[in-house]
């Protein structure tokens, strides 16, 4: 199903929100970054999100702050990166985390609603022509046995 780009973004929604919750769990409890960001890459069931989280990690190992580390990473979006920057700036990453995740979860559920939305008429077609295959089916050998009488 992730071939289906919406998909994909609401995937992705969910996924950023779901780690950047467990991040600021985390961090609230006194976690180093480095260690935070580990745990939580190692949980995230979503390949490409983990190989950013992963490098994210590896980055702020090497020295790089992580208000930079968010602002380059791409698989999030835009406003949760510049919270997360600014939280880390600010030295309120815990609470940007908890923001962030908020943002995104509002976001996640519109989007799932903008899909089911859209899926609704298409489903209630693709039903429609099951029930007329069916009909027709049942209805056509009928009528060629009263046409052979």
């Amino acid at each position: 199903l992730m071939i289906i780009p919406i998909l994909d973004r609401v995937n992705s929604l969910n996924q950023t929100a779901l780690w950047t919750f467990n991040l600021g769990i985390l961090l609230r409890h006194k976690i180093p970054v480095a260690e935070a960001l580990t745990l939580v890459s190692q949980e995230s069931p979503d390949v490409q999100i983990r190989s950013k989280l992963t490098d994210a990690t590896n980055k702020i190992i090497a020295g790089s702050s992580p208000a930079e580390v968010f602002k380059e990473m791409d698989r999030i979006p835009s406003i949760a990166a510049r919270i997360l920057a600014a939280g880390d700036r600010s030295g309120n990453l815990p609470e940007a985390c908890q923001r962030v995740h908020q943002i995104l979860s509002t976001r996640y559920k519109s989007q799932v609603q903008k899909v089911i939305t859209f899926a609704e008429p298409i489903a209630v077609i693709v039903a429609g022509a099951f029930v007329l295959l069916i009909a027709l089916s049942v209805m056509l050998p009928i009528a060629e046995l009263g046409g052979l009488l």
